[in-house]
């Protein structure tokens, strides 16, 4: 069986930032994919509006990403996200020390003018951030118009995202972060305050959630929203082991370097207050590259046979999110002086249709899981090979021990194994039947 250990291919990031992922995994236990995905968010939120990618006249994409990691809740999905994203919290923080000063001129300056003294009035002071939890839609709206770089939301529980939504209104909250990831405008009319219009919203997405939860986020809906989001999942119930290694101070100091070279980007503001983006060309080598893996039979959908709807249409989003993610790794070889920043090349493009390829392999992933029950995705190495190596058909506990031991799984541990139910089933008489068997 093909299990869902497909690598995500990190090696295409810039040399420094694959060699810390590495060492992430190898010093702290995190899940390799886990960190890549979340620096992809992370560093896709600090480009925001500044920078575009073109392949025609009329298709133009930015770089944000709407992503979930799934795994146990054992599996340490936070830990890899708040790392990747403490540079940008870090940012955060130095732009919410200058806003309380900057409020409080404003204040001193607004009782002196109370008072009568002849001074300058002082713009109302306006809270530049990046990185925005547990708010309401009208929250995360205005923060949007207020920083048209754009913004990202961070739900360690993605459940908790929805939960937010409509919470205090009826409404239609899913259909604005729908937009919002098609860039399209958005327009809002609350009573008792001025209408608001973001002519170019960005707003990326991360969060995580388990694989029995998922489910439930993301089925039901025909509104293209499961769609939209790119799935990184390790269903693997391992548990990494504790080190005494620590990660090389070296190459953090490369990535904050990286992160602040993209976050120094200009922000040229035009009339209407929306930035005015640097828009990047592929180069005639890269868009033909792209152009035939966008025709080639591999990107064709793979799973209009068998698959529900839902999954099929993240398959046929892949040519955009292949766009947005080579835009993506242009600007972070940039960051990491790996590059110029002026066209995408093919270096990106290939980089950008090996990771779309992993996220379309998710895809597939989480539909054997939910739809065909194939409960072998929820299993370690060593509990998939046993139960490959078991008959198809009922057998006995004993005979069941003995074909556990050739994979060095002891006694006990297979007794133990043998007693989940989402895996096994009990017979009469010390008989045992194999919860999914392939046809």
């Amino acid at each position: 069986m093909e299990m869902n250990n497909k690598q995500f291919p990190y090696e295409v990031f810039p040399k420094s930032l694959a060699a810390l992922i590495g060492q992430l995994e190898t010093c702290y236990g995190f899940v390799a994919a886990y960190s890549a995905v979340s620096f992809l968010v992370a560093f896709g939120a600090v480009v925001g509006n500044t920078t575009l990618v073109r392949y025609y006249k009329s298709f133009i994409e930015n770089c944000a990403l709407f992503v979930v990691l799934v795994g146990k809740a054992s599996k340490g999905k936070s830990a890899p996200i708040k790392y990747a994203l403490k540079f940008l919290m870090e940012c955060d923080s130095e732009k919410f020390s200058a806003f309380k000063n900057e409020m409080k001129a404003y204040k001193e300056n607004e009782s002196k003018r109370k008072k009568g003294e002849e001074i300058e009035p002082m713009e109302y002071p306006v809270l530049k951030q990046r990185i925005l939890n547990d708010a309401t839609m009208e929250a995360v709206l205005k923060v949007l118009y207020e920083n048209p770089r754009g913004i990202l939301l961070y739900h360690d529980e993605l459940k908790g995202l929805l939960g937010t939504m409509n919470r205090y209104r009826p409404g239609n909250d899913m259909e604005m972060l729908l937009s919002a990831w098609s860039h399209m405008p958005i327009n809002v009319n609350r009573k008792g305050s001025d209408p608001i219009k973001i002519n170019n919203p960005f707003c990326s997405i991360i969060g995580s959630t388990q694989p029995d939860v998922f489910k439930d986020i993301f089925s039901g809906t025909d509104n293209g929203w499961a769609a939209r989001w790119l799935l990184c999942v390790d269903l693997d119930n391992s548990i990494p082991e504790w080190t005494d290694e620590e990660v090389d101070s070296a190459l953090e100091d490369k990535v904050k370097e990286a992160f602040q070279k993209l976050e120094a980007l200009p922000e040229i503001i035009g009339e209407d207050g929306n930035i005015i983006p640097n828009v990047l060309e592929l180069t005639p080598e890269a868009r033909k590259l792209m152009k035939d893996w966008r025709n080639g039979k591999d990107h064709r959908l793979r799973l209009m046979e068998d698959a529900n709807e839902t999954f099929a249409t993240a398959h046929a989003k892949a040519d955009i999110i292949a766009l947005r993610i080579a835009l993506l790794l242009k600007m972070m070889y940039y960051g990491f002086g790996e590059g110029d920043g002026t066209t995408v090349d093919v270096r990106a493009v290939e980089g950008a249709i090996k990771i779309v390829e992993y996220f379309k392999n998710q895809v597939e992933v989480m539909h054997k899981l939910i739809y065909q029950a194939d409960v072998r995705l929820l299993m370690s190495k060593e509990q998939s090979e046993v139960y490959e190596a078991l008959p198809n058909t009922e057998f006995k506990t004993g005979e069941g021990v003995k074909i556990a031991a050739n994979f060095g799984m002891g006694e006990w541990i297979f007794k133990r194994f043998l007693k989940n139910e989402r895996f096994f089933e009990k017979m009469k008489y010390g008989m045992n039947r194999k919860m999914f068997v392939e046809d």
